[in-house]
């Protein structure tokens, strides 16, 4: 059920982003206002655009959108090897049959067993999910909804979130009242686990990295502040990340803390 509400919210997303280009076109031919030919040709091309995406990433969509309200999908039975996710891809990749087959955020595949498995032939996209564990006649279990890793994207888009609202609030109080509490510590820690050890300048000195970090955020904010005075103009960038920088102090502190 997760896949096919996924598979259709992706149709809508990429009709309503397809006829957004055409309906916002004058922001991307603005440039072009000043002669009529060249706003018309502007207009044009971002037509033709909305048109090639349309074709090209909406169309197979529209093909198995039928065979997935009638259920019509194509089923094998597979021993699953390998699930292959590239890294910062919301997507997991299986090989069946020769197609890579493909399940938005994760399929809840187990390697090395065999799965019933259901896609749409033109998106190749994974609907359902049946394990049958490690003999290929038994009975099918029917994998569900991926509940933990549903939680760990939200979590991610609340904390994003919070972080745009600190960074409005709060600006750089948060930031300043973290390396207050932070910093003290980790410097703490690594004097006092090099001179106890003499490891200074290593890994294996618990305090080293994450005040390396710290310091090298510190900097990057600097960098950012600096552009902003040159340009004379606040940049809502550097107060977001600001709020990264504090919250990664805070979390280095509170780990101190709880394992000290």
């Amino acid at each position: 059920m997760f896949q096919s509400i996924v598979f259709v919210l992706e149709i809508l997303l990429q009709l309503i982003f397809a006829v957004a280009i055409v309906i916002f076109s004058d922001a991307v031919v603005q440039g072009f206002k000043g002669s009529d030919v060249k706003y018309i040709i502007g207009k044009v091309l971002s037509i033709i655009i909305a048109i090639f995406m349309f074709i090209h990433s909406t169309v197979p969509y529209l093909k198995d959108l039928p065979k997935l309200i009638t259920g019509k999908l194509i089923y094998s039975v597979e021993y699953v090897y390998d699930v292959s996710r590239p890294s910062k891809s919301s997507t997991e990749y299986i090989e069946v049959e020769g197609k890579t087959l493909e399940f938005f955020m994760t399929s809840g595949i187990k390697t090395h067993q065999y799965y019933k498995i259901g896609y749409l032939p033109n998106t190749n996209r994974g609907i359902y999910l049946g394990q049958l564990g490690y003999d290929p006649n038994s009975q099918e279990t029917k994998v569900g909804f991926p509940a933990e890793d549903i939680l760990i994207y939200v979590l991610l888009i609340v904390g994003v979130l919070l972080l745009m609202v600190a960074a409005h609030f709060f600006r750089w109080k948060f930031l300043i009242l973290s390396c207050i509490l932070s910093y003290p510590v980790n410097i703490y820690l690594l004097f006092d686990k090099g001179i106890k050890s003499w490891l200074w300048v290593t890994k294996y000195n618990d305090a080293f990295f994450p005040l390396v970090l710290q310091v090298l955020g510190l900097l990057l904010l600097f960098v950012f502040n600096f552009i902003e005075k040159r340009k004379d103009e606040e940049i809502i960038g550097t107060l977001f990340f600001a709020q990264v920088v504090a919250a990664g102090n805070m979390g280095s502190f509170i780990y101190n803390i709880l394992r000290w």
